[in-house]
């Protein structure tokens, strides 16, 4: 099935899931699904789409789910109109090399978005402004390298953030600022050296940040400053020889830190006292040698401490 053509499915008025994964499909010609006006689960993945034209999806205005994945897809403007009652978009292993600010027009109600293996390099600024209701982002493993500052503008109501496994070096110092909804934020996998004072700012609902796996070197005093809320701290597998005072400061809800496989000379006096809640301490090959008594400060006797010193 190369092309699907105008009023195909005319006659289908109380059809409500449509499944078209692996037919082959290249061209979807606009008015394809009208008269579709039930149908809640349209499935098109695993085909040959290159491009959706502004009335590709005329007619489906009660579609909750739709599946793109795995097409050869590009962006262009407006190609999700008419979609808007839309809550999940899967675009997993499609081509999109950039997002821009009309390439998510009208999805006022989606609220999941997965954009798992694409090509991504750049998101234009405002690209995700209209997306009000959205609570779970997926952009991990593709080849962004810079975050600005306003680029998750616009989501309010976001959840889940991901961001692994692509080619980030930098993050923008209020990139985060507008997300206070947000739980649960996956970065781990890039190329971060270093975090500056306040770029968490903003996210005071966040439970977990996951840092593992980067090139991080430094980081700035207040670098976490904001999150008051945080569970769950990963900084393993990084490049960290010294942690300046004023790092882990502001922490009230923090219950475990993993500093394992990194490069420290020593761990600060008191470098912990503000994390009075912490339960769970890993500095497993972390580079220590020692641990002076005064690193633990203010912590409980029921923190347990993961270590192995390396040799002299």
């Amino acid at each position: 099935m190369p092309k699907i053509a105008k009023n195909t499915f005319n006659g289908l008025e109380v059809l409500r899931n449509l499944h078209l994964n692996n037919m082959h499909v290249e061209e979807i010609e606009p008015g394809a699904f009208e008269g579709l006006s039930s149908l809640t689960y349209l499935g098109l993945s695993n085909n040959l789409i290159t491009s959706l034209k502004p009335d590709t999806f005329k007619g489906l205005k009660n579609l909750k789910d739709l599946n793109l994945s795995n097409n050869s897809l590009r962006t262009s403007p407006n190609m999700f109109q008419g979609l808007q009652n839309l809550t999940s978009l899967n675009l997993k292993l499609c081509t999109i090399s950039s997002l821009t600010m009309d390439t998510f027009v009208g999805l006022d109600k989606l609220t999941r978005l997965y954009m798992t293996k694409l090509q991504i390099e750049t998101i234009e600024s405002g690209t995700f402004n209209a997306l009000y209701s959205l609570r779970t982002l997926i952009l991990s493993e593709n080849l962004l390298e810079n975050i600005a500052d306003d680029t998750f503008a616009g989501m309010p109501e976001l959840e889940e953030l991901d961001l692994s496994n692509n080619n980030i070096t930098e993050l923008g110092v209020s990139a985060f600022e507008e997300l206070g909804k947000l739980t649960t934020f996956k970065i781990e996998n890039n190329r971060i050296k270093e975090l500056k004072a306040n770029v968490f700012v903003g996210l005071k609902s966040l439970k977990l940040l996951n840092l593992t796996h980067q090139m991080l070197e430094k980081m700035e005093p207040d670098a976490f400053n904001g999150l008051e809320s945080l569970e769950t701290l990963d900084l393993s597998r990084n490049n960290v020889s010294k942690i300046e005072k004023g790092v882990f400061v502001n922490l009230p809800s923090l219950v475990y830190l993993d500093l394992s496989h990194n490069n420290l000379l020593e761990l600060q006096p008191k470098i912990l006292a503000d994390c009075g809640n912490l339960k769970v301490l890993r500095l497993y090959q972390s580079g220590l040698r020692s641990l002076g008594r005064d690193v633990f400060y203010n912590l409980t006797r029921s923190t347990r401490v993961w270590h192995k010193f390396s040799q002299t």
